[in-house]
């Protein structure tokens, strides 16, 4: 077994080694970030007042930690969550591509078929030690984006939040499972390494808009009333808003298309009344986000999976050339 995790690193020792040290770099550096954003000092009363009762905001002492905590967050952990976002996507298009591919244009598919005995023994035996790898790498890559995805929402307190949805934990690796397979599938039937790139390439863009349109979808069939304390939006109980209804005095509920103010009683102060109004948030927050993450994880996974069967039928069936 050991002989044949190494034949397989060695055989495609380029992307392995290229893909480890794209991953080690941006995870280390989220990992920093992270270190960066927490060593400000700023707060949690300071950078959300308005969640806890009674605290006043101490401009002498927030103001400096505050600024500080969301420039880090803005310039930074920003930047490397985008970079968390494609990654996954990467790692599986270049370590599958030239699996089969390569063998196939190489014109020695048919001798290392031949001499395996089977080409299902012989897929095997290249694509287990790979997918060790790439696992071993997207769970790096999930558990340091989870850490930097945590630290810029401390508000939080733990739970898990939509700001960054699509972009660490779980779904990191089912998205590059996805990749991966998709790769694989086009490698085998392919047997180009160009054409496999430029489609691999392609479909893997794919795969990042689906992802969000499946988020965006998702949020829209899955929103409910969310509970908004003390006049504030709900985000920063992680959530992901479509809308919001206010409650009137007469039992009507009116959306924010109309003009609250125009309601308000004669003589009434506009503002203040409209203030007054029981309000609740439509949308998804942080206890709906295990729910989504079962979609994403199962949704991609399904992908992965999908494809890497096929890769097996393509594999068994086309001529070695």
């Amino acid at each position: 077994m050991m002989s044949r995790f190494r034949l397989a690193v060695r055989i495609q020792s380029f992307e392995v080694w290229s893909c480890v040290l794209l991953v080690a770099v941006v995870g280390i550096t989220a990992l920093v970030v992270r270190a960066r954003l927490d060593g400000v000092g700023a707060t949690v009363e300071c950078l959300t007042p308005w969640v806890f009762d009674n605290v006043v905001y101490d401009a002498a002492r927030c103001d400096a930690p505050v600024n500080a905590f969301y420039k880090i967050n803005d310039d930074e952990a920003r930047l490397v969550m985008s970079a968390m976002m494609v990654l996954p996507l990467v790692v599986g298009l270049v370590l599958g591509a030239g699996l089969v591919g390569r063998e196939i244009e190489g014109g020695t598919a048919a001798t290392v078929w031949a001499l395996a005995g089977s080409r299902r023994r012989w897929l095997v035996g290249r694509l287990v030690p790979i997918l060790a790898i790439l696992f071993a790498l997207l769970v790096f890559v999930a558990i340091t984006s989870d850490v930097l995805a945590a630290g810029r929402v401390p508000w939080q307190l733990g739970r898990p939040a939509f700001d960054d949805a699509g972009m660490h934990g779980p779904g990191v690796v089912a998205r590059g499972l996805a990749a991966f397979g998709l790769a694989l599938a086009i490698g085998a039937a392919s047997g180009r390494m160009l054409p496999i790139l430029m489609i691999s390439a392609l479909l893997s863009v794919f795969l990042w808009l689906g992802g969000y349109l499946l988020l965006e979808a998702w949020v829209d069939a899955s929103s409910h009333e969310v509970a908004v304390p003390s006049g504030f939006n709900g985000w920063y109980d992680g959530g992901k808003f479509v809308g919001a209804l206010y409650y009137l005095p007469d039992g009507r509920v009116v959306d924010t298309s109309f003009d609250l103010g125009a309601l308000a009683p004669p003589g009434a102060d506009a503002d203040a009344w409209v203030a007054s109004l029981k309000v609740v948030a439509i949308g998804v927050h942080s206890p709906d986000y295990p729910a989504w993450l079962v979609t994403e994880v199962a949704t991609f996974g399904a992908i992965g999976l999908a494809c890497l069967a096929a890769t097996f039928a393509i594999v068994e069936r086309r001529r070695p050339f």
